[in-house]
């Protein structure tokens, strides 16, 4: 196995990294499968990197704190991206990760850029604090129905609103702290019906971010029955959640599954409409008609506000 490394203290077998930075480029040659603890940290020169064929691992804080780093191109046949290996990268907007990606490590993305993020079904292990602080994210998806999600991987990331997380909800998922999940669950609610996913206390310890870990036994439940049952117990902050960050999606979740009440919806929709959100509004009034009408029509598509 050949390495890239500018850390370690033989560089008799291993070429020095800056050979192959170019006008901001990294392009690593063929046949170098890993990339050495710290290879690149805080490169200032660093803009964009180009991994070969060859390439599996990516190991801890490679590129970490690479302040100008906009454009990475991952590899298929990558396997491991290291612990913090691009901590810090905001600039970077955009990431493909490899369908042969197997683990990705505590704090590989933290504090990075992009605004979407789709985890293949090929992987297997997200670690914690893995996309903490991913300010930009809007949307996430975990594909891997038997993917460990560890404590926080998705933790301070506010305007994260939709996605699918396949592997379900926190071990506490109740906790009003977990709101994020069942928000995700509503914008894609039709995907994770489909899953069918069930958990129970004993099984898996951990699932995804912001959970708090408890003994409490409690029924086997859908992730759509989870959600839902936490939807209509919390509607308060379920709706604060739903007119700050403007979440259409998830409105759309509400209204097909009836999940608020006659006056949450009111209170929507007087805050929509004082807000501006015309979509919101509409969906609001939607609702309304649904409660009234008894059925699943919108007889107030044509409202204009």
């Amino acid at each position: 196995m050949k390495d890239i490394n500018v850390t370690g203290t033989d560089h008799t077998s291993l070429p020095d990294v800056s050979e192959y930075i170019s006008d901001g480029k990294l392009i690593i040659p063929e046949g170098v499968e890993y990339v050495l603890e710290e290879a690149c940290h805080e490169r200032e020169d660093l803009e964009e990197i180009y991994l070969p064929n060859s390439m599996r691992v990516i190991g801890p804080i490679a590129f970490a704190e690479c302040p100008n780093l906009r454009k990475v191109v991952l590899n298929a046949g990558l396997e491991e991206i290291g612990d913090g290996a691009f901590l810090g990268a905001m600039q970077m907007t955009e990431i493909k990760l490899p369908e042969s990606l197997k683990t990705i490590g505590p704090m590989a993305f933290y504090a990075c850029g992009f605004s979407e993020i789709s985890i293949p079904e090929s992987v297997e292990f997200i670690g914690e604090n893995c996309f903490w602080e991913c300010v930009n994210l809007t949307k996430a998806d975990v594909l891997n129905p038997s993917c460990v999600i560890e404590d926080d991987a998705f933790g301070e990331c506010p305007n994260l609103v939709q996605g699918y997380m396949a592997p379900g909800f926190p071990k506490n998922d109740m906790l009003t702290s977990n709101l994020l999940f069942s928000m995700l669950w509503l914008t894609s609610y039709d995907r994770h019906e489909q899953s069918g996913v069930m958990v129970d206390d004993t099984e898996r310890q951990y699932y995804t971010s912001l959970h708090v870990h408890m003994d409490e036994p409690r029924a086997r439940l859908t992730v759509g029955e989870r959600a839902q049952k936490f939807i209509e117990e919390n509607s308060k902050v379920v709706l604060e959640q739903i007119l700050k960050t403007n979440n259409t999606a998830a409105m759309r979740g509400i209204i097909e599954h009836r999940l608020f009440d006659a006056d949450t919806i009111e209170v929507g929709l007087q805050a929509a409409v004082a807000a501006g959100q015309t979509e919101l509004s509409s969906l609001f009034l939607s609702a309304k008609g649904q409660l009234k009408s008894g059925d699943d029509t919108d007889e107030f598509s044509e409202f204009e506000l």
